[in-house]
């Protein structure tokens, strides 16, 4: 090892081979395969496991590391780690016709967000679309759907409130390319507390 980015690669091996030693024992599965469906329409996605790993932020801060930088990576894998099961995660990517996406999830919290089996997301999905299908009966016949939290409630019920908000439209003439202005639309809600709250999800 001659330079200082091989050698901070080289200890920083150690510390992953190590964190994967602890991973291999504390999962009981490791799922290829796991599910998501969509709440709003009952869409099964399927998503593929790329990897389980021990989530440990080591880095370096310049393009290249520095031998002091090396010298505190070395030291850590030398020395005896810190563990917590709930920094074990799972990576997992989706892919569609145009689009691939990637993301991760706590391990310990895998069954709690995802399906890890077709009959189990598929039995959710049917309830999910028997539901939407009544929505939607329902906001054809006198419903609407809050705007704030997407209840479903007789239009007779609701109420209109007027939401104030910052806007933007192109202006050639501003350095962004855009001018701010301050703009108003009403929408429809549950109750006017819905309403209160949607205006102060606007102001951040």
């Amino acid at each position: 090892m001659r330079t200082n980015l091989e050698k901070w690669n080289y200890y920083r091996e150690i510390i992953r081979e190590k964190d994967q030693i602890f991973v291999e024992a504390n999962i009981t599965i490791k799922p290829k395969i796991m599910y998501d469906v969509y709440q709003r329409s009952g869409k099964i996605k399927k998503l593929s496991v790329t990897k389980i790993y021990y989530s440990r932020y080591i880095n370096f801060k310049n393009k290249k590391p520095t031998k002091i930088e090396v010298a505190e990576v070395k030291k850590i894998s030398e020395s005896e780690l810190d563990y917590d099961i709930n920094k074990i995660f799972i990576g997992y990517e989706s892919r569609s016709d145009k689009y691939k996406s990637s993301a991760a999830t706590k391990y310990i919290e895998m069954n709690n967000e995802h399906y890890l089996s077709i009959e189990e997301a598929e039995g959710v999905s049917s309830v999910i679309k028997i539901k939407v299908g009544r929505e939607r009966i329902k906001l054809k016949n006198g419903h609407i759907r809050c705007t704030y939290c997407q209840k479903i409630v007789p239009e007779s019920e609701s109420v209109k409130y007027e939401i104030i908000f910052q806007n933007s439209r192109p202006d050639y003439n501003s350095k962004s390319g855009y001018k701010k202005f301050v703009d108003r639309k009403t929408n429809i809600y549950c109750s006017t507390k819905c309403g209160i709250h949607d205006q102060m999800a606007h102001e951040g």
